[in-house]
């Protein structure tokens, strides 16, 4: 009896062990695809939040160090894609659902082109208060991201790459 309750316990351990999500850390290989994301949108009329913007795409992606992220060229986690791992291989999971871009460009594209479709204003005061109500849906206030701690994450990272002299 002592260890069957010593058995469950360790199961409990392990399961509640194995869902406590990892969080990726920063590594120097982040700094270049950083700087690519931030350099892109420095060029549009998105400059004014580019920070914003490259600290979306750096906590997205894990510090830019996700293989899921970076086999798909897509650091925004756009939706889309049928359902394959970065194999080719049918995969379930929701992150197999993530677009494929063919360049980081062209997923940086799509990104910009998100932020247009949906109106979201290029100053700071407009593009954050977009990130908790989407422009484009007048009838209703729609969220960016489905996490409600979704402005302190990106606040927490802008801090995390300026004290790393990355913008």
């Amino acid at each position: 009896m002592k260890n069957n309750k010593i058995l469950l316990l360790l199961i409990a351990f392990i399961i509640l062990f194995l869902s406590i999500p990892v969080k990726a850390d920063y590594t120097p290989e982040s700094d270049y695809y950083i700087m690519v994301v931030n350099d892109y949108f420095k060029k549009t009329e998105y400059k004014d939040v580019a920070d914003i913007i490259t600290a979306m795409a750096t906590h997205e992606s894990g510090w830019m160090n996700s293989g899921s992220h970076l086999c798909r060229n897509n650091f925004f986690s756009l939706k889309g894609d049928s359902g394959h791992d970065c194999n080719g291989n049918v995969c379930k999971k929701p992150i197999c659902k993530m677009r494929r871009f063919k360049s980081i460009t062209d997923g940086l594209d799509e990104q910009l082109k998100y932020f247009q479709d949906y109106k979201f204003p290029p100053d700071r005061k407009g593009f954050l208060k977009a990130l908790t109500c989407v422009p484009k849906y007048t009838d209703r206030c729609v969220s960016y991201a489905e996490d409600k701690e979704h402005l302190k994450h990106i606040s927490d990272m802008i801090y995390s790459l300026k004290k790393r002299d990355l913008f």
